[in-house]
């Protein structure tokens, strides 16, 4: 291989080998994130997603074995979303796939929310949802939309999880969380997505009844 073609390939070296089999280049662009930063910020976030989840029982809400070690391993997953998509602009589905079974199965099974059929009827409305207003925002500008195929992926998650109006609410502090990014990132034209939805959905899905308690006081 060429020394020019070896610059034009993107930096594998911190990626696990089951997470690198599944992408190709081009579906991979450069973030902020330096490629040797991804375990750091990896174990970062993990670590602030446990603090969220152990100040949330703090807060009032009693967790099973079960369902502290559920909610961990979500958290283990989202922390290696955001430092992916940081660092190469992408949310990957061997990941993402994961968390869209466990959508589905855990909030009825686990936390005994609902039940499956919601979890899917749920989920699915919110891909669909995410899949046309991709569609429609491609075809106004003219060119792809900045949503990508792993964000869609991971609405099903979002839905499938918190089910009813904390969906909303979801949407709605990811959009402020996104703003915010943009305020730091350099490329305005660039700003990912994913972390402001995987945050945002992680703070619903942990403080889902301090929220609604704080909706119902303000809004009656």
């Amino acid at each position: 291989m060429s020394k020019s073609k070896k610059q034009q390939l993107k930096d594998r070296s911190n990626l696990f080998k089951f997470e690198s089999v599944t992408i190709k280049d081009e579906e991979m662009d450069d973030g902020w994130l330096k490629p040797n930063k991804v375990h750091l910020v990896t174990i970062i976030s993990f670590i602030i997603f446990e603090l969220m989840l152990v100040l949330s029982h703090f807060a009032g809400t009693e967790y099973t074995t079960a369902q502290f070690i559920s909610l961990s391993v979500v958290a283990l997953i989202l922390a290696r979303q955001i430092a992916l998509d940081f660092a190469y602009h992408i949310l990957l589905e061997i990941y993402n796939i994961p968390l869209i079974i466990m959508s589905i199965f855990i909030p009825s099974l686990v936390f005994d929310q609902g039940t499956i059929t919601q979890s899917v009827i749920a989920g699915f409305g919110m891909f669909g949802f995410f899949l046309v207003f991709t569609l429609i925002a491609s075809w106004l500008k003219g060119q792809l939309a900045g949503i990508g195929g792993g964000d869609i992926l991971f609405a099903f998650a979002i839905g499938g999880f918190l089910q009813g109006f904390l969906i909303f609410i979801s949407m709605f502090l990811s959009s402020m969380l996104s703003l915010v990014l943009t305020f730091f990132y350099k490329d305005k034209q660039n700003v990912p997505m994913g972390p402001g939805l995987l945050i945002s959905f992680w703070l619903c899905l942990l403080y889902n009844e301090q929220i609604i308690d704080l909706l119902n006081q303000y809004l009656g």
